[in-house]
């Protein structure tokens, strides 16, 4: 074999385990900020930052406008996360079976390519307001860290809730933070 046949595999090799170490050492950052000490937990049991973010359809929207009227759900998230693309089908799910209740979800983009944003939203088709903050303005009010990152805040402008990552429960938790009731499901016995 050749030396420049022994230098690809070697190459592959070399890169494979220094992509390996780097997303080892990310999970790990994660998973330690996930034991405690996340900046938003500070924010629950308080006022939710105020923030007024243009839609993909050039509707400009404002968190406290929403203030005494209905609970809104914020979502930050990004068209090139993983864990975010699957959270979205989730919340459209959540968010069409639960229409007639009084609640909005705000998902905000933190894509700097509106473009990207757009072209998931669309092929998606995710039926809520989704809100541009390229510069990430409100992800920073909101302390985000790592997307998906949701926060539920009450009718009364407070935080209640905030979690970060992909929920496999998030269904769950937002029946019991806004309140609904999910439907009894009747267990039978053979």
């Amino acid at each position: 074999m050749d030396s420049r046949n022994r230098v690809i595999p070697a190459l592959s090799l070399a890169i494979f385990v220094a992509f390996s170490v780097w997303i080892t050492w990310r999970a790990k950052t994660l998973e330690h900020a996930g034991a405690g000490g996340f900046e938003a937990q500070k924010l629950v049991n308080k006022p939710a930052p105020d923030f007024a973010l243009e839609s993909l359809s050039g509707q400009r929207f404002q968190l406290s406008s929403f203030k005494g009227n209905r609970p809104v759900v914020v979502s930050f998230w990004a068209s090139w996360c993983a864990p975010c693309r699957m959270e979205m089908p989730v919340l459209r799910k959540f968010y069409n079976a639960n229409r007639s209740r009084d609640f909005e979800i705000l998902a905000v983009s933190i894509d700097e390519d509106r473009t990207a944003a757009e072209s998931f939203a669309r092929e998606q088709n995710l039926p809520f307001p989704i809100l541009l903050d390229s510069s990430q303005t409100a992800a920073k009010a909101y302390r985000v860290d790592g997307i998906p990152m949701l926060f539920v805040v009450n009718k009364n402008g407070i935080v209640e809730h905030y979690h970060q990552g992909l929920d496999p429960n998030i269904e769950s938790a937002l029946n019991f933070e806004l309140g609904i009731s999910s439907p009894t499901v009747k267990a039978t016995i053979p």
